[in-house]
């Protein structure tokens, strides 16, 4: 059961990551073109992107930490 949230924590934290470069590479090229009121918004889902993939690491640190402590 372990085994199975942390294969799913993990899916969601590649999913996460995967997402949060998409959104910086979007805010670069806004800047780029000049549209800084859309760059800024980007910022700002950039950095609770950012929050939700330091919980996510954390939550599949704790589950694997869980996994290993089961499978002794």
């Amino acid at each position: 059961k372990i085994d199975g949230k942390l294969a799913e924590a993990s899916k969601t934290l590649d999913r996460s990551k995967f997402e949060l470069e998409n959104q910086q590479l979007a805010a670069a090229d806004a800047r780029k073109c000049g549209q800084t009121q859309q760059a800024d918004e980007l910022d700002q889902e950039i950095a609770q992107l950012r929050e939700t993939v330091a919980e996510l690491e954390a939550q599949t640190q704790s589950l694997a930490s869980m996994s290993a402590r089961m499978a002794v």
